[in-house]
């Protein structure tokens, strides 16, 4: 039996697991749908026809996610979460040999996509401060010329983010390269390039149900393009990639508004006061410990000694994601709870 060479060197992706009092490592958010909302979803769901294949256009799910992001119904696709979409950019846009320009840190999947697809990977490494300005981009696009360029903003798992000027200058700057702008985190900051990205040829927005909107067990995200560049995706999308109950239960929650600002207003509540906490421990410690300015629901904390604090977290049953390398936390801000937990952990370890 041969195995492909690409697939026995690839390192999987490998989520956090294992059981944990507080649970900081996903950025998921933390509050539980409200029961009125559970029930009705409950009510509408068992009318699905679950012995019938979903609509393999999602049109309904569609179109309630063009009216939330203000855009038309053919300039969305839907995904099997926003991974989905970034597999589908990779093997349909560009073919195998081609140059894929992409920056780190930065998302864990970008890479993973390169090599499953045999790309020809060009990585860009972040300065000390893991902040990327608009010229870096621009300058690194002119040098490489690659086929595609995709980054986060805001950036995963750093928390910093490009204004939207600066992302429309990249865009005005940047027409050779297919580029994608992976906005996960974009429902937390009104900084999003989605009404510049419709009117170009050669760009697409991803989004995502899982953070903001609450809905990470569905399993749904968006791409956002001028329809020329969805139509294309769609001649190589699975079909029928949505399942029903998905589709139904999100474009529910989609079409209430007022839930799903006032969840983004709790989190991002929880999210300002948790960084607050964290920076004042900062500024008491700054020999010891530092945090990235976020414009996302989670804190970036960048300990002197990573390798000990994440013992010392684990040791109290709270997980985070990190990142040995940058010796880097990503804590997602949780409830009030887990959050003073997390900086009572902090504190005691900071003492020493």
């Amino acid at each position: 039996m041969k195995i492909a060479e690409k697939l026995i060197k690839m390192a999987p992706y490998e989520p956090v697991v294992g059981d944990y009092a507080v649970r900081l490592d996903a950025n998921e958010s933390p509050f539980a749908m409200p029961e009125e909302m559970a029930r009705r979803l409950v009510a509408a769901a068992v009318k699905e026809e679950l012995n019938r294949y979903p609509d393999p256009d999602s049109t309904l799910v569609r179109g309630a996610a063009a009216e939330y992001y203000g855009v038309s119904p053919e300039m969305v696709i839907a995904g099997n979460g926003s991974d989905e979409l970034i597999g589908l950019l990779y093997s349909s846009l560009v073919e195998k040999g081609d140059k894929v320009l992409t920056f780190a840190p930065d998302f864990a999947m970008y890479p993973f996509y390169s090599s499953l697809c045999e790309v020809n990977a060009v990585t860009i490494q972040k300065g000390p401060s893991l902040a990327l300005s608009a010229d870096e981009i621009i300058e690194a696009i002119d040098r490489e010329r690659p086929a595609m360029t995709i980054f986060s903003n805001p950036c995963n798992p750093t928390g910093q983010g490009l204004p939207r000027s600066e992302v429309e200058r990249i865009i005005e700057s940047c027409q050779r390269t297919i580029l994608v702008v992976d906005e996960a985190y974009m429902d937390f900051w009104d900084q999003s390039a989605i009404d510049s990205a419709v009117k170009s040829q050669n760009v697409i927005v991803l989004r995502t149900c899982s953070k903001a909107l609450g809905l990470a067990g569905l399993r749904l995200g968006f791409g956002i393009a001028n329809p020329y560049l969805i139509g294309l995706l769609n001649r190589s999308r699975s079909p029928y990639n949505i399942n029903s109950l998905t589709q139904r239960l999100a474009r529910d929650v989609l079409a209430d508004q007022t839930y799903l600002a006032r969840l983004r207003s709790e989190i991002l509540a929880l999210k300002n006061k948790f960084e607050e906490e964290l920076l004042s421990l900062a500024a008491r410690y700054p020999e010891k410990m530092a945090v990235l300015p976020s414009k996302t629901n989670f804190c970036a904390v960048r300990p002197t000694d990573g390798d000990g604090f994440q013992a010392a977290l684990v040791k109290n049953s709270i997980a985070v994601r990190y990142f040995p390398a940058l010796s880097l936390m990503r804590v997602t801000a949780g409830t009030e709870a887990e959050n003073r937990r997390f900086v009572q952990v902090t504190e005691e370890f900071l003492k020493g």
